[in-house]
């Protein structure tokens, strides 16, 4: 069945200009009641000596998925349908705050305070959000940013430039953050310990656990966070039935028991955490239960492969991508043309408890990627477009298509032709097909 474009949307906030401002949307995610974006926003640089990321602005953008379907094709909404909150912003007024939270977090508020109160200038605190928005139910999403500090200025200028960073670092950190967008600002937030850029978040899909201590129940998301030859650090989001929310830190694995990764691919469930590494005797999978830290390694191939894709699916089953690795180039050509490296892909599917292979399939040399969510699967292949398979898609698209054998139409709306109408082209056809025969006939 063919999927047409029911929604189109500019998820933008309303102040931005349709043709003045550049912006890019670099995640998104989504939970029962709404969908949440993450907007990077180019803005001019103010100060010759900052850094390029300060020219990037990141937006948090939230719009409930009633209003995302009332907009239809013509993404025509109104302004308060879209909740837009700066992220910079919003990470200053809490950290400026306080909170009960001791040690590092007290470090980075006092450096904050003092540097404010001497420059009164916040465009030096540089800060980094990663392009990764998590729902985790409710209205609550988790980000991660990098923030950076100065320790001062250095305002000894005689020709009058703009003041420069000093040479000293400050005070710097990592530090997860959870948005609320019904008080419409940060709620909590979690200090990363020897973290540096290109932190990666991987996230389960929010489950309902019950509370060992109550019979009530919350809704609780785990994430996998890691970053290049930095400890993997286990995560989970707990959201109670009031939207109250809270982090907690369950585990970690030292990168000196696992082997060094180049890339690293991940998915989780409510039970369990499958996530690669890439050594030199070749790409490994590692299936780790959550709940009692116990894990197990898999040599899915040899050196010659890289493992570029994994996805759960079921629950039970999880899915790689495996490619093999492109040959270096030798420096000198001698002028022939080797045309296009076709490299080999396949396909393997393990069963998760168990830890054995099941399925084993090559795949075209396309750009991949899959999700799954209960009993559907969705499968982007590079520019050619997207299938969405399961028994729920089917049957919803049974309930609105009325498929017959020669064409699919909406049901109510199928046109009986005239037999006049028919006779009469029917005749004309005969025409010109006795015509093409005399013709025939003659040459």
């Amino acid at each position: 069945m063919r999927i047409s474009q029911v929604v189109c949307l500019r998820p933008t906030p309303s102040s931005f200009s349709t043709k003045k401002d550049s912006c890019d949307l670099v995640s998104i995610d989504l939970d029962d009641d709404s969908v949440a974006c993450i907007i990077e926003e180019s803005v001019e640089e103010q100060h010759s000596d900052i850094d390029e990321q300060h020219s990037i602005k990141p937006w948090l953008t939230v719009i409930s998925r009633e209003d995302l379907i009332v907009a239809g094709n013509e993404g025509l909404v109104e302004d308060e349908c879209i909740q837009a909150y700066d992220l910079r912003a919003s990470i200053i007024d809490f950290i400026l705050g306080g909170s009960d939270e001791p040690g590092v977090y007290d470090e980075l508020q006092e450096s904050l305070h003092n540097y404010l109160s001497t420059y009164e200038d916040e465009s030096h605190v540089h800060i980094s959000v990663t392009p990764r928005i998590i729902a985790c139910g409710k209205g609550i999403y988790l980000f991660h940013a990098f923030i950076r500090i100065p320790a001062g200025l250095s305002l000894d200028d005689e020709e009058g430039n703009e003041p420069s960073i000093s040479g000293h670092p400050g005070i710097q950190g990592h530090r997860l953050f959870l948005f609320s967008s019904r008080f419409g600002t940060i709620i909590k937030s979690l200090h990363l310990e020897r973290y540096r850029e290109g932190t990666s978040l991987f996230a389960s899909r929010p489950y309902k656990r019950r509370l060992d201590s109550d019979t009530q129940s919350v809704l609780c998301t785990n994430i996998l966070i890691s970053g290049p030859t930095m400890p993997i650090v286990f995560i989970s989001v707990d959201v109670n039935r009031d939207g109250i929310a809270d982090i907690i830190k369950k585990s970690m694995v030292e990168s000196e028991e696992l082997a060094p990764w180049s890339h690293m691919g991940a998915s989780l469930t409510s039970k369990y955490a499958v996530y690669s590494t890439d050594p030199l005797q070749g790409p490994v999978l590692h299936i780790m239960n959550i709940q009692d830290n116990t894990y197990q390694s898999i040599e899915v191939v040899g050196q010659d492969y890289l493992l570029h894709y994994v996805c759960i699916i079921h629950e039970e089953y999880v899915f790689v991508t495996i490619c093999k690795r492109p040959e270096e180039e030798e420096d000198e050509i001698d002028g022939q043309w080797f045309g296009i490296d076709s490299s080999s892909y396949e396909m393997i599917v393990y069963h998760i408890s168990s830890r054995q292979e099941v399925y084993r399939s090559p795949l075209p040399a396309e750009a991949l990627s899959m999700a799954c969510t209960d009993d559907t699967l969705a499968v982007n292949i590079s520019h050619h477009g997207f299938v969405i398979t399961g028994s729920a898609s089917r049957d919803f698209a049974r309930s609105d298509l009325k498929v017959t054998d020669n064409n699919m139409a909406t049901p109510g709306k199928t046109k009986k032709k005239k037999p006049g109408q028919r006779k009469k082209r029917e005749s004309k056809k005969d025409g010109f097909a006795r015509g093409m025969r005399g013709v025939g006939r003659q040459c």
